[in-house]
């Protein structure tokens, strides 16, 4: 799998209206429920890879979605990566939530 792996910098990416495909064993979590937090964070997930698909999650032995993606020029990550990339952009939204402090007028 390594050497199908593209680069992804998590610093700057988010999986906002990106879609996704997650392929192999996932280990932290079940694949609907990676799913599900990718809906939350406004991604698109679909089973199938295809030339619209943006992001690739591989997990432990992932097979034919990941060449098939490697084929495509599709972008793979390790599940790793996509846990980085929900936790920055979970602290950036939660920073673009926060209520803004309020100038004192004359000050």
């Amino acid at each position: 799998m390594k050497e199908l792996k593209q680069k992804f910098n998590t610093s700057s990416k988010s999986l906002r209206d990106k879609t996704i495909v997650f392929t192999g064993e996932l280990q932290e979590v079940t694949r609907r429920q990676a799913s599900a937090i990718a809906y939350e964070l406004d991604g698109i997930v679909k089973k199938t890879v295809t030339a619209g698909t943006d992001l690739v999650v591989a997990g432990k032995d992932a097979g034919k979605k990941l060449q098939q993606a490697a084929a495509k020029g599709v972008r793979i990550i390790s599940e790793q990566d996509f846990w980085a990339v929900v936790k920055k952009q979970r602290a950036a939204d939660k920073r673009a939530a926060a209520p803004k402090p309020q100038q004192q007028p004359g000050v």
